[in-house]
């Protein structure tokens, strides 16, 4: 909730805040996002599979069959951005199949 609060009063009027990931349950100021016209954009899930009869959260149950090989991830990574391509990797993500973006990743390595 603070951190998501904290994007929202960093972003200048009219601009737009990205949520990645799971966020944990808390408050979030919305002020912000209403007056100075903030367009918050994310996707938010979790789920609780029942697999091999026992109740297991979905990320469990995918990453252990990544783990075990049952699936491979490494094609799903169709795109890799260094962070001062931020801007770059926002407006290509926001159209996926026009630049065949799959899943986009950061990399946070240094520069060689």
């Amino acid at each position: 909730g603070d951190s998501f609060t904290d994007c929202l009063k960093l972003c200048r009027g009219e601009g737009q805040v990205t949520v990645l990931g799971t966020l944990q349950v808390g408050r979030v100021g919305l002020t912000s996002l209403w007056f100075r016209e903030i367009t918050a954009r994310g996707v938010y899930g979790r789920g609780i599979e029942s697999h091999d009869g026992i109740d297991t959260p979905t990320y469990k149950v995918v990453l252990d069959w990544i783990a075990n090989g049952t699936i491979s991830v490494k094609d799903l990574v169709t795109h890799h951005f260094r962070l001062d391509q931020l801007h770059e990797a926002l407006v290509k993500s926001t159209e996926k199949a026009r630049h065949g973006i799959i899943k986009a990743v950061f990399d946070f390595r240094p520069k060689d």
